[in-house]
């Protein structure tokens, strides 16, 4: 399968998040990023939103990394950010698509 081509500035973003991880981390993406990625509908948003990070200790390391006041953050004006109230069907994580995206420790998955 063909890497997926994001709209700027997605894909610079990604990729310095992805560089900057100090290893491997799962997000499960939710909300406007995902229509974007797989729909190619305008982002409305400047957030990409995700209800679950594996690990679990990466959470912190995201907020640091890539979150709302990061300095990625400052520079692409986007940014991660976990959203925790939100009701989602059981077992979800059966319906998850990988995107295919060119990162190496960074893998986004979307309902």
């Amino acid at each position: 399968m063909p890497d997926l081509v994001l709209p700027s500035p997605w894909p610079e973003f990604l990729t310095d998040v992805d560089q900057s991880l100090s290893g491997a981390v799962e997000l499960h993406c939710v909300g406007g990023f995902v229509l974007t990625a797989l729909y190619g509908i305008p982002r409305t948003t400047n957030d990409l939103d995700y209800i679950t990070a594996t690990p679990s200790q990466a959470y912190e390391e995201l907020n640091r990394i890539a979150g709302q006041d990061s300095d990625l953050a400052k520079k692409h004006k986007v940014f991660l950010q976990m959203v925790g109230v939100a009701d989602y069907p059981e077992n979800y994580e059966g319906r998850l698509t990988t995107l295919p995206l060119s990162l190496k420790k960074l893998t986004l998955r979307v309902l």
